[in-house]
């Protein structure tokens, strides 16, 4: 639960105003002994809430994530307020979450408002979008818990980011080595079947085909150490225009194949960059891949790249059109136009662009004019990121 943090104090704007039921609430867990050491012998992150979503209890291993002595500074928060909600300084008014409001569709509420239904406890998993912008995802837990006939909701939380990072990476990981390695035996197999002079273009592609499943176990490697921000940038010179004529080579295998061409446009007088080259290969190489999946036979891929006095953009266009529902999670970790949970190339354009290249990630996606991702980056990177 790392990623969770006390909020800033303009954040206390969420709390509602102290009520005398709120006093006397706050009281009764004050004064309740027996109900203080049950709840801090539960190994969880737990508060207590009140029918209107403030705490008006906190165990003491919550207290001790958000770096809090006195429990006091929590007490009337509204638990969106504890989990740094972007929505959190209006998700009081909205107490079941109504049509047209942010919170409407938000698990923790859903999952809080089930819990009041029935006996059991309600599991909800959900993704809380910080002021930062930061993403958490997390699992909430909600238990309806009665008290000198007051009816209150038992509130636990764990972070599932490390969890389903894991999984995630491993599970496209192992479907995308494996795709490469069955088309390395399928060549393998052909090429006993062809002619001589065939047998020439079909040892070039195989030597490509085995080149890419060595850099989908790097981009593996590249990625799983981004994320524990143990990265290590190697900065060079690289010219653009060479850097995309290089991914057009590296995918024409695929391309070809499935009857899509791939275009190269460097605009005139672009200037050299430095900045890590093996980083940049795979956002531009995830870019294209991205833009290949998304063609059909006949299809077009644009790879462009422009400047101006200190910064460089890349861009690759395909003709197609993302929807507007996975457009608002696109550069999000486990987000795929392909399904399956298999999203990790736009996440890891963003996430390495931005982190580590000193850049910035985005895209336009439009019925008429197809889809262009882009990414910015300085001509030259002002210092080596760890």
């Amino acid at each position: 639960m790392a990623t969770l943090k006390f909020p800033d104090a303009d954040t206390t704007a969420a709390a509602l105003p102290l009520t005398t039921d709120l006093v006397r609430q706050l009281h009764t867990f004050q004064h309740a002994s027996l109900t203080d050491q049950l709840l801090n012998a539960i190994p969880t992150l737990l508060c207590v809430l009140n029918p209107q979503r403030q705490i008006v209890y906190t165990n003491q291993l919550l207290l001790d994530l958000l770096d809090i002595d006195d429990p006091a500074q929590v007490y009337g928060l509204h638990v969106c307020a504890i989990l740094d909600c972007q929505h959190s300084a209006s998700a009081h008014d909205h107490h079941d979450a109504d049509d047209g409001h942010p919170c409407q569709g938000c698990n923790v509420l859903r999952g809080i408002a089930a819990s009041r239904q029935q006996t059991l406890p309600v599991s909800r998993d959900c993704f809380v979008t910080q002021r930062s912008g930061h993403v958490l995802e997390l699992r909430v837990w909600a238990q309806t818990l009665y008290l000198h006939g007051d009816q209150y909701t038992l509130f636990s939380v764990a972070d599932l980011s490390r969890e389903r990072q894991r999984d995630l990476l491993e599970r496209v990981f192992l479907h995308d080595i494996r795709n490469t390695a069955a088309l390395i035996v399928s060549y393998t197999d052909l090429l006993d079947m062809l002619e001589e002079d065939e047998r020439h273009q079909f040892r070039a592609d195989l030597v490509r085909i085995s080149e890419r499943l060595l850099r989908e176990i790097d981009t593996h490697q590249i990625l799983s150490s981004a994320e524990k921000g143990q990265l290590k940038l190697l900065p060079t010179r690289i010219n653009p225009a060479d850097l995309l004529h290089h991914c057009q080579t590296e995918y024409s295998t695929y391309a070809r194949e499935w009857g899509i061409r791939v275009h190269v446009d460097v605009a005139p007088g672009t200037p050299e960059i430095y900045t890590d080259q093996a980083l940049l290969e795979r956002v531009i190489g995830n870019m294209l891949k991205n833009a290949l999946e998304a063609c059909t036979r006949g299809d077009t891929v644009t790879l462009m790249v422009d400047h101006d006095d200190d910064q460089i953009v890349f861009a690759v266009h395909n003709p197609g059109f993302i929807l507007p529902e996975i457009q608002a999670r696109i550069f999000r970790r486990s987000t795929s136009t392909k399904g399956n949970k298999r999203g990790l190339g736009t996440y890891s354009i963003k996430l390495l662009s931005e982190k580590y290249l000193q850049g910035a990630a985005w895209f336009e996606s439009t019925r008429a004019d197809g889809t262009t991702f882009y990414v910015s980056h300085p001509l030259g990177l002002t210092a080596v990121r760890l």
